[in-house]
This record gives structure tokens, sequence and C-alpha cells, in this order.
């Protein structure tokens, strides 16, 4: 797993290159840019094979911020986990951050080793369970539907005269929980983690 680390900063980019590489266990190969700008230049230029599947961005950044770099991100519908990191302990900067698209956000704080890796570590799931999610619907929608013309659905028990009936795959509820347990996990990351900014002492409203 690749992890692009955007921090200015060469002592914590050490700090926060030995958390993720292995001194927790998470075993990620990390690289850093040390501005956004070069961050945005690597994720849009560089190879695809070399592309990080996660990004770590420190908020206040020389040049553009990490903000700037998240809006960009998002509005070029890029949806890669993003992480950002900072010594701001404002609760309001950081509620900005997830309403921007930040899938979660850690302070500079005395635990920040062990906030960093767990926010990495739900930052990963919530990817992995976007796949799944986008797989399950994609298989959804091959699924065969009784059709009319126009293309919409009639009842099963009122087939229309001489017409084709196709039957949904018995699977399509398995698909539906399959659905539903998964929306329900990516709702609990999403709440646990504005729960934990609401509670987190470090931040200041």
């Amino acid at each position: 797993m690749r992890v692009l680390l955007v921090e200015d900063d060469p002592d914590h980019a050490l700090l926060v290159s030995q958390c993720l590489k292995g001194e927790f266990g998470l075993g990620l190969d990390v690289e850093t840019a040390q501005s956004g700008e070069e961050a945005l230049e690597r994720i849009e230029l560089g190879p695809a094979l070399e592309e990080p599947d996660m990004i770590l961005l420190d908020l206040y950044l020389p040049g553009i911020s990490g903000l700037e770099v998240l809006s960009r991100l998002r509005d070029g519908d890029d949806n890669r986990p993003v992480v950002l990191v900072t010594s701001c302990n404002d609760q309001q900067v950081a509620m900005k951050a997830l309403r921007c698209g930040a899938n979660d956000f850690v302070t500079k704080s005395a635990d920040f080793p062990e906030n960093l890796v767990g926010a990495v570590a739900r930052a990963l799931e919530h990817a992995r369970l976007q796949e799944e999610l986008a797989e399950a619907q994609a298989h959804i929608a091959t699924l065969e539907v009784p059709l009319i013309a126009g293309g919409q659905p009639y009842p099963a028990d009122q087939p229309p005269a001489g017409a084709q009936v196709h039957v949904r795959s018995p699977s399509l509820s398995d698909q539906e929980r399959r659905l539903l347990a998964v929306g329900k996990r990516l709702e609990a990351l999403g709440s646990a983690v504005v729960k934990r900014l609401e509670d987190d002492d470090d931040l200041h409203v």
C-alpha cells in the first residue's frame, strides 16, 4: 500500500514514516512531498503504477494549503482516502476539512502516533468499503428484471401479452443485504470520526 505524505517539516515527516512503515505494524510504503504543488504534480503527472493509494496532508504548507490540495483532488473526482495532519487545534477547521472531503483529521498532540495510525486504518477501511459498495451496486445493475417498452418494470404476475419475461436473480436479496451492511459500516465510520472530533480535548471550538 503506497502513501503520499505531504509535509514540509522533515522531522515530522520522519516520525510519520516510522509510524506507518512498521513501528505500529501497518507496513505501508511512504513517499514524501514537501509542498501541495509537488503533491499535485506527482498525482496528476506521475506514472500510474506509482500513484498513492492514500494521502496524508499537512494543513499548513508553503504555497497552497492542505485544504486547497484536498479541494482540487475532490473537484477532480479523486476519491482516494485523505487524512489531514496539523498542529492546529481548532474544531471548526477540523469540521471544515471533513466537509471538504477529508476522511479524518489528526492533530500533532502527545498521542499523535496512536491517533495517526487509527485515522489511517479508518481511512483505508472506508476506501475498502467504498470499493465493495461499488462492486455490489454494479452487480445489482446487471441483474435482469421484467421490463416493458420504455424500460419500466412491470408486475411480474401481470406481464403484457407476448412479452418476454425476465426474472430477478435469486442472489439479489443477498446483494441487497450486502449493500445495507456496507452502508451501515460506512455510516458508522463517519459518525465515529465526527464524534471523536467533538470529544477530542486537544480541539477547541
